[in-house]
């Protein structure tokens, strides 16, 4: 009696232990954290971010139009223009928003090359650490204490060293790849649009970097002059505007030209 008694208290239990939780399933369903995840599957919980979650799209999105208003700015304020109190405004919240954004990383989760959301904490950190990183610290430096302390024309001074912004923009071409790959091969849209985005990122580059060949930009502490025997102040060739007398726009749309008429010869 005792004996069969024993054998159906094995039998409940093997029972149970193959009995699987709705909470299991949840955690087993597809798109959801695999091995080394810890366990969370979706927003915040245990202080772990699901890259996948609504949540943690719109704040990337949001990352990836700072980054490219940061850059876009960046390099025109150095080239063209920093007077005027919203340019300054709009790149120091841009550095705020990104400051955030590489705290937020370390408690966001990552997609593997086997598309498994990786959560734990551990792993996280190291793939981080070990990857962008260096390129996002060197984003965020605070460069603008060198103004202060070059002797020379702060003003000027400032716009350059913050270039180390720029570095930035290597996120938005990853954001791009990660919705390219994620949404598999039908994706011409997205495609188009990063080597859009290249193309007019590198072509804004070129301006910003043909006109500061030639030309101060106009700063509180400089004012615009173009170099003599330069393409913007030749004997020998005339860009057809006094670029010395010009506004920020014409400068920029006369540096547009020639410089893409230059490239393209």
């Amino acid at each position: 009696m005792s004996n069969s008694l024993a054998v159906r208290i094995v039998d409940i239990d093997s029972i149970k232990m193959n009995v699987v939780s709705p909470t299991d399933a949840t955690l087993a369903s597809p798109g959801s954290p695999g091995p080394g995840s810890g366990g969370q599957s979706q927003g915040w919980l245990g202080h772990f971010l699901d890259p996948k979650h609504k949540l943690a799209r719109a704040w990337d999105k949001l990352v990836a139009v700072t980054i490219l208003i940061s850059c876009i700015l960046q390099l025109f304020m150095f080239s063209f223009q920093s007077t005027g109190v919203g340019f300054w405004l709009v790149v120091y919240l841009c550095d705020l928003i990104n400051v955030l954004d590489i705290f937020i990383t370390f408690f966001k989760g990552y997609v593997n090359e086997k598309g498994v959301v990786i959560s734990d904490r551990a792993t996280v950190r190291r793939q981080y650490l070990r990857g962008a990183f260096a390129l996002d610290l060197i984003s965020i430096l605070p460069t603008d204490f060198l103004a202060l302390m070059i002797p020379g024309h702060p003003w000027k001074l400032l716009t350059l060293v913050r270039l180390n912004r720029v570095v930035r923009f290597y996120k938005i071409i990853g954001l791009l790849d990660s919705i390219d790959a994620e949404l598999g091969s039908n994706t011409p849209f997205i495609r188009g649009n990063k080597y859009m985005l290249m193309c007019l990122f590198v072509t804004h580059f070129i301006t910003c970097i043909w006109h500061a060949i030639a030309c101060e930009g106009d700063h509180y502490d400089v004012k615009r002059v173009c170099h003599n025997g330069t393409w913007a102040n030749n004997e020998n060739f005339d860009v057809g505007f006094d670029l010395s007398k010009s506004s920020s726009a014409e400068a920029y749309l006369v540096s547009f030209y020639w410089a893409m008429a230059t490239v393209t010869s």
